[in-house]
């Protein structure tokens, strides 16, 4: 299983396990499983504002013309050590399924 799948299967078991057990405290697993894919999410916002800001910088227009430059959110995303591999692996299988699909 890759890592993509393993976040979001973990993040539709959090989900499930949050609608069937409301209040209640949430376990070392399921709110792992949050954060993982919260962090996931995050990283693929930063480097979609990344890819906004370059767009911006590379178009020839003058900037009157282009408007206001794009402002990062000032996202910053700490991985653990131990999880950094496999996020990483995980933005980049997520960066080719959207490129498969918008491409």
């Amino acid at each position: 299983m890759s890592e993509l799948t393993r976040i979001e299967r973990g993040h539709k078991r959090a989900m499930r396990w949050m609608k069937s057990n409301p209040g209640r405290p949430m376990p070392f697993a399921i709110k792992q499983s949050l954060n993982e894919f919260h962090a996931l999410e995050e990283l693929r916002l930063q480097q979609e504002d990344k890819r906004l800001l370059e767009d911006w910088e590379r178009d020839p227009r003058p900037v009157e013309e282009k408007g206001v430059p794009p402002v990062p959110s000032a996202r910053q995303v700490v991985l653990p050590p131990r999880l950094a591999k496999g996020m990483l692996a995980a933005l980049a299988e997520l960066n080719q399924r959207r490129e498969a699909t918008n491409g």
